[in-house]
């Protein structure tokens, strides 16, 4: 008497295949060792990679130091402004890269409160050649001396250029 199931045992395990004889021709041959073996042969192939492309207006995320002040300046000032902490932060770089040509240096602390800006491809090269220009090989400190002097100026602070 056939049972609806026959164990086959291997040395690595032991897996329920069907006793039905037209599944169970070159059944043996096809699967691996250690391969889980369903009963429907549909999900018993193996996914191929799919190469997908990347978004072309696609953003990346960078997150800058700052002061606990500076956070809460951040938070009021975009609260007025009825906008996220990182869409007031986007635009006060984008506003500082269209603007300035020469930024100050800033001591580069990393602090524990951080804030994001969202750069597309475009601002991304603009930081990048500052970043060669520099000779800075990290993105995020490049993006800390480019916001500070925005946020400085966002904040009233005076700024003496030329002395």
């Amino acid at each position: 008497m056939t049972s609806l199931f026959s164990i086959w045992e291997n040395s690595y395990h032991v897996t329920w295949i069907p006793s039905y004889p037209r599944l169970r021709e070159g059944f043996y041959k096809k699967m691996k060792v250690g391969s889980k073996v369903r009963l429907n042969p549909m999900l018993n192939k193996q996914k191929k990679d799919v190469f997908r492309r990347p978004r072309s207006d696609k953003k990346r995320d960078i997150k800058i130091p700052v002061t606990k002040e500076e956070k809460l300046f951040i938070i009021r000032a975009a609260v007025e402004r009825k906008e996220s902490e990182t869409d007031y932060c986007t635009q006060l770089l984008k506003s500082s890269l269209s603007r300035n040509t020469e930024f100050e240096e800033v001591e580069y602390v990393n602090h524990k409160d951080t804030v994001h800006v969202k750069v597309n491809a475009f601002l991304e090269e603009q930081i990048a050649y500052y970043a060669a220009l520099w000779g800075c090989r990290s993105i995020r400190k490049v993006t800390h001396r480019i916001f500070m002097q925005s946020l400085r100026l966002e904040r009233g602070e005076i700024i003496f250029e030329g002395i």
